[in-house]
């Protein structure tokens, strides 16, 4: 039980990585941001 507890300081730490990586993985939707906008046009190819 000891070995699983935690401080404090150190739970707002855990707290606070948790939601940096929660920011990290984003909405889930998938844009096309402005950057990238020339490149696609370049590397977009029409099937046939």
């Amino acid at each position: 039980d000891q070995a699983a507890s935690v401080e404090p300081g150190g739970f707002e730490r855990l707290v606070k990585y948790i939601r940096v990586s929660e920011s990290a993985l984003g909405d889930g939707v998938k844009r096309v941001y402005e950057s990238e906008q020339p490149s696609l046009k370049r590397l977009r190819r029409v099937g046939a």
